[in-house]
């Protein structure tokens, strides 16, 4: 019952609407100046009351609107979708497109984040290696300087590493 009561108050506000979007389009464009004009020029003068001319036109618009949405009848007349069934059938194809974007974009940002955490992986551990072949050949070049009998070279960031500890181990003065 609630449902029937719905689609009855649903029905009447659309019909009002439509009605009243027809008549505000109607006083936008002079529909009664030109019917005027119309009979003046058919039988010489403008009647006072309503004309066949305006029943006419009322029943040719509601016939329009009825052919044209394919609604005239229970069985169509045609296979073609309406006009309604047109516009619905595009939004549900730009809502599915919008949402494989969205997704699409979400799996490019992953996917991007995934790499760059692999090459940051990739670059520390490569830092790693270096580091420690430079220790292992800095060590094996100390040790052959030795047994020539020269003094060792030190690198520079051997330098900058004593040069640390002695900051960290001279006590602070105080003024």
């Amino acid at each position: 019952m609630v449902k029937y009561l719905k689609s009855a108050l649903i029905g009447i506000v659309i019909f009002f609407g439509s009605g009243f979007s027809i008549m505000a389009f109607h006083n936008d464009i002079g529909i009664v100046d030109l019917f005027a004009q119309i009979y003046t020029q058919v039988i010489g003068y403008a009647p006072e009351q309503m004309g066949g001319l305006e029943v006419g036109y009322s029943i040719g618009l509601a016939l329009g609107i009825l052919i044209f949405f394919n609604h005239i009848s229970l069985k169509k007349r045609e296979n073609d979708p309406t006009p309604l069934q047109v516009e619905v059938s595009k939004y549900e194809q730009d809502v599915e497109d919008t949402i494989e974007r969205i997704r699409q974009k979400e799996e490019k940002i992953q996917g991007r984040n995934a790499q760059q955490k692999g090459q940051k992986v990739q670059g520390q551990n490569a830092r790693q290696k270096g580091q420690q072949q430079s220790v292992q050949w800095n060590g094996q070049a100390k040790e052959e300087q030795m047994k020539q009998g020269k003094q060792p070279e030190i690198s520079v960031s051997e330098e900058s590493e004593r040069e640390k500890s002695q900051k960290t181990n001279t006590p602070e003065k105080k003024s």
